[in-house]
């Protein structure tokens, strides 16, 4: 319990220290709110680290017995609110991490995994319309058809996120390709065979960018070289973070009512990976026991 409590401090004292560094780059006049940035942050990454995706539930929860935590619970729809007026500063903070987990390299790792808001048969139903672009969509790895959006992912050869986007269910993996690694000038990616385009391998390469992807049967174009198959182990090292996300923090269960609320809840959970990750590289624990981090 007493480590438990040790960690639980450690992360709120990281928050607090990226809150100074906001504050001193963006001054606001005017009264302190009862409720700080800060606060806020502390009780979304508490929130994703217990594993809780119905924001009342968690609210009850801290009534409970988050009182000796936080002097002030707010009541759950102030909670959500304020969370999605959050949405920049999550990015903000996750990208703050990232710098001090010094994560540059030229090398990424690529793959998509569904993101469903209702059941498949719902897809055509009044809710579904509150989430907007959400579309039908066919897992071909779970060989599941379901109805939402697609999360696309970079990690590094270890596993962790560095860029994402959202998109609907039915968009291809290979179109999100290029946006996806725009910001990096030389980079090799390593992708499934849904990134296999040979048309847009060589724009890509151009531009310094070598996109690897397993060979398929048949091909009539070149076969990967012995580096480039060396390149493709590493290749299953994303499944793994997904599985994480999908298992310690609910990604494909997140009980969004809208498109914003989904996108709020899915930077949430990625800054508290990433802040996990952070925490954990602190303790010298490896980097993805974050499960662990509150036992």
């Amino acid at each position: 319990m007493q480590k438990s409590t040790n960690t639980l401090c450690l992360i709120f004292a990281i928050v607090d220290k990226f809150c100074k560094h906001l504050e001193r780059t963006h001054r606001k006049g005017g009264p302190k709110p009862q409720i700080t940035q800060n606060q806020i942050l502390k009780m979304m990454v508490l929130k994703n680290l217990l594993g809780i995706t119905s924001d009342r539930s968690y609210i009850r929860f801290l009534g409970n017995l988050g009182k000796g935590i936080f002097k002030k619970i707010p009541d759950h729809s102030w909670f959500n609110r304020k969370s999605k007026n959050l949405l920049p500063t999550f990015e903000k903070f996750r990208k703050y991490l990232l710098s001090n987990l010094d994560v540059d390299s030229l090398i990424r790792i690529v793959d998509s995994t569904p993101v469903p808001v209702v059941r498949y048969k719902r897809g055509s139903f009044p809710l579904a319309k509150s989430f907007e672009r959400a579309s039908f969509g066919y897992c071909a790895s779970q060989e599941e058809k379901y109805f939402g959006y697609k999360l696309h992912l970079l990690t590094t050869i270890t596993g962790i996120p560095t860029d994402f986007d959202i998109t609907e269910a039915s968009l291809p993996d290979v179109k999100m390709l290029e946006e996806l690694i725009s910001s990096f000038n030389n980079l090799i990616t390593i992708g499934d065979k849904g990134y296999q385009d040979f048309d847009l391998k060589d724009n890509l390469l151009a531009e310094n960018k070598l996109v690897i992807t397993p060979d398929k049967k048949n091909q009539k174009r070149h076969c990967n070289t012995k580096a480039e198959k060396s390149f493709l182990k590493f290749r299953s090292r994303i499944e793994i973070t997904i599985s994480q996300l999908k298992d310690q923090f609910n990604l494909a269960k997140l009980r969004a009512k809208s498109a914003l609320g989904l996108a709020t809840r899915i930077m949430g959970v990625m800054l508290t990976m990433t802040l996990g990750i952070y925490v954990n590289r602190l303790l010298g624990r490896p980097d993805f026991k974050i499960k662990e981090l509150l036992l």
